[in-house]
């Protein structure tokens, strides 16, 4: 299964958004490897770390 970016908008496939937020509650964000439906075969540690920088990034331009 591939996820496509435009996917995560959907409420009816997703919990959450393109950030991470989770559909209808303002400022929770789920920012770990459980926003991905699958998982690559390799260890999921660099792709649950760039997920965290991504969203992090995200939070804070949205705070500002």
């Amino acid at each position: 299964m591939k996820l496509v970016l435009a996917e995560w908008d959907d409420l009816e496939t997703s919990a959450t958004n393109r950030n991470g937020q989770i559909h209808g509650v303002q400022g929770l964000f789920v920012t770990d490897n459980s926003v991905l439906p699958t998982l690559t075969a390799a260890g999921p540690v660099l792709s649950n770390i760039a997920l965290g920088i991504r969203f992090a990034d995200h939070i804070v331009r949205e705070l500002d």
